[in-house]
C-alpha cells in the first residue's frame, strides 16, 4: 500500500518535472512550482482552502498585470491537479468536477493497478 504522503510527494514531485518541461521559465513556471511546493506536506482541507482563496484572488486579477495573472493561474492549476489525483486516491471528490479521466490516468500510475492508499476509504 502506498500511504497519502507518498502519494502526494510523487504527484508534486512528477509536476514539478512536468512544469519545468512544460514552461522553461517565468511567471508560468514560478507559479506552477510554487503551487506544488504548497501542497508538500500540506492536510487535503488545506490544499482545498488555498485553491478557493486562489480561485478569489483571480477574480480580482482578470484585468490585472499578466504576468501576476499567470503567475496566481498556474499557482491555482496545480493545486487542481494535486486535488485531481488525490480525489481518485481517496475515492472522493475533492472539488465538485474532480476527479477528472487524467487524474485517474495519474492515480493508476502513481499507485499501480490494484494498489489502495492506506486510510481510503474501500
Amino acid at each position: 500500500m502506498t500511504s497519502i504522503k507518498a502519494f502526494l510527494d510523487r504527484i508534486v514531485d512528477d509536476g514539478i518535472k512536468a512544469a519545468v518541461a512544460d514552461y522553461g521559465e517565468g511567471p508560468k513556471l514560478d507559479g506552477s512550482v510554487a503551487g506544488f511546493l504548497f501542497c508538500r506536506d500540506k492536510t487535503v482541507e488545506d490544499i482545498v482552502a488555498e485553491w478557493i482563496a486562489t480561485h478569489e484572488k483571480l477574480r480580482h486579477l482578470i484585468d490585472g498585470p499578466s504576468d501576476e495573472y499567470w503567475y496566481w493561474n498556474c499557482y491555482q492549476l496545480e493545486l487542481e491537479w494535486v486535488l485531481n489525483c488525490l480525489s481518485v486516491a481517496l475515492n472522493q471528490p475533492l472539488l465538485s468536477h474532480l476527479p477528472t479521466a487524467r487524474g485517474f490516468l495519474k492515480a493508476a500510475e502513481v499507485l499501480g493497478i490494484g494498489q489502495s492508499l492506506e486510510g481510503a476509504p474501500s
